[in-house]
């Protein structure tokens, strides 16, 4: 998928998500709309073959032999880490990240620059509590 083509999934995911309540029910929903804007970045990112420390494709390939490199290692929250990690780094993924980030939660992040810095600093004090 091109960047264009993930901005316009997003804002259709938006749309979806934006019409959802406050029940449990819709949260789960709101959720699953987020989930998968996240799995539309990992994807780009993996098309473009980006890796951080190995992850994934090293780690996939680790999987056929370690059993440490299960199906649970590969998570949502290490996914995040890792688009968040490469959006400090390039570029495009920046631009993506930042995109779905100002369509959703317009109010937390004020510019690409100052998203750079609180990833960083996310990273630097490993807020995912993860490692690759």
């Amino acid at each position: 998928m091109t960047i264009d083509v993930i901005k316009r999934e997003i804002v259709a995911a938006h749309r979806e998500w934006d019409k959802l309540g406050q029940s449990f029910d819709d949260d789960k929903y709101a959720e699953m709309y987020e989930a998968g804007v996240w799995d539309m970045l990992v994807s780009y990112c993996e098309n473009k073959e980006y890796e951080v420390e190995g992850y994934p494709f090293e780690k996939r390939l680790l999987g056929e032999t370690d059993e440490a490199y299960d199906e649970d290692y590969f998570c949502f929250e290490r996914n995040v880490k890792y688009v968040e990690v490469l959006a400090t780094q390039k570029p495009d993924v920046m631009e993506l990240l930042f995109f779905y980030k100002q369509t959703f939660w317009y109010d937390e992040t004020a510019s690409p620059e100052r998203l750079k810095e609180e990833l960083l600093e996310a990273i630097a004090e490993n807020w995912y509590d993860i490692d690759f």
